[in-house]
């Protein structure tokens, strides 16, 4: 015998409330990550102190340089970087990378972004300027650790 059910068991959201309750998780998202990123971002806790500084990147995603980036037909390469941490929350960020086209020659590019960091409970919040959007970062092993997408960027003092 098969069961039967109760229309009423199986009642749907409409699709406005579906919709709201996907901009109450956004807006949660981000206001965890706002607090989080709040959280012991003073200065005077030595924290960021801990933080400002020069750093040279040593890995990606925990393999020494050259680091070779996944794309279509050329070959790109990380061969250097450097994060500098400012004790006024500023930060940039430079790396080194050779491009080589199919059949053609290699050619070296380095790029700086700069923006703002805030440190809360061990984690980094790095804010890029201009469009470049937020990524996060840890204290490891005395040096910083930046996560940006799929990759894991490693910098040592």
């Amino acid at each position: 015998m098969l069961p039967t059910y109760d229309a009423a068991e199986f009642t749907c959201l409409p699709r406005g409330m579906l919709m709201m309750r996907s901009i109450v998780r956004v807006a949660v998202s981000a206001a965890a990550l706002a607090t989080l990123a709040a959280c012991g971002s003073d200065a005077s806790t030595g924290v960021r102190a801990a933080v400002t500084g020069s750093y040279q990147l040593s890995t990606v995603n925990g393999a020494p340089l050259p680091f070779t980036e996944n794309s279509s037909g050329a070959v790109v390469k990380v061969t250097a970087g450097q994060l500098v941490a400012g004790a006024d929350g500023s930060f940039s960020e430079t790396l080194t990378r050779t491009t080589t086209p199919p059949g053609g020659a290699t050619t070296s590019t380095t790029t700086t972004a700069t923006g703002t960091y805030t440190v809360g409970n061990q984690v980094i919040v790095f804010t890029y300027s201009g469009a470049g959007g937020s990524v996060l970062g840890s204290l490891v092993n005395g040096g910083v650790s930046i996560q940006n997408g799929l990759n894991s960027f490693e910098y040592t003092k």
